[in-house]
């Protein structure tokens, strides 16, 4: 069996400021280093074979706190990044509805149907997470394996392997910031979500 944990990353400064982010960088805020904190003392007695992680400096971040007790190899895997918002890129959320009310409509009720200018569409970053994760269970067998990303990409991966279609995306919530799953591999690519969207370590319930 394969044990693979998944984490998305700690608050950014997009988080708090109304962005839509995407790929463009932007850096952990001060209470998203208290949750990094908190993050690595609930992986401290876990054991860890090897992290992977979206290589943007808010999941480097996260993926390092989770290192902290370990010591072990992070990977920086680019099929892990977040979806690429295209023109929506760095703009408020309320200047997009302002912008782009079509799409903003999409969006927020029909998201397997979205995407803007230069944008990835969700479906493929269905069909990339799908693969990525996949990939990585491939080379990983019996091992316990840490993965760091995104919310918008780890929507897509948990539609996937609760066995829900792509059009009923919108069932999935988002993943808390340093909010926690885990998800078991047997030999043959068949997982088990043991739980997601753990958030214990921030004092939640």
């Amino acid at each position: 069996m394969t044990n693979v944990y998944f984490i998305r990353h700690a608050q950014s400064t997009a988080n708090v400021n109304g962005y839509c982010y995407g790929i463009s960088e932007c850096d952990v805020t001060d209470f998203g280093k208290e949750q990094l904190e908190r993050l690595s003392q609930r992986f401290k007695d876990i054991h860890i074979d090897i992290i992977y992680t979206s290589p943007m400096k808010r999941t480097l971040a996260t993926a390092k706190a989770v290192n902290k007790y370990h010591g072990v190899l992070i990977v920086e895997e680019k099929g892990l990044i977040e979806i690429n918002a295209g023109e929506w890129e760095m703009k408020r959320w309320e200047d997009l509805e302002r912008m782009f009310p079509e799409e903003f409509e999409t969006w927020k009720s029909r998201p397997h149907l979205w995407s803007s200018s230069g944008s990835e569409t969700m479906a493929e970053v269905y069909i990339r997470m799908q693969k990525t994760v996949e990939d990585i269970v491939r080379a990983n067998k019996n091992k316990t394996v840490v993965i760091v990303s995104h919310a918008c990409v780890l929507s897509n991966y948990f539609c996937m392997a609760k066995g829900l279609p792509h059009d009923r995306l919108i069932e999935v919530k988002l993943m808390s910031n340093t909010g926690v799953s885990l998800v078991e591999y047997d030999d043959d690519l068949n997982l088990r979500i043991v739980y997601e969207n753990d958030t214990r370590h921030l004092g939640d319930d």
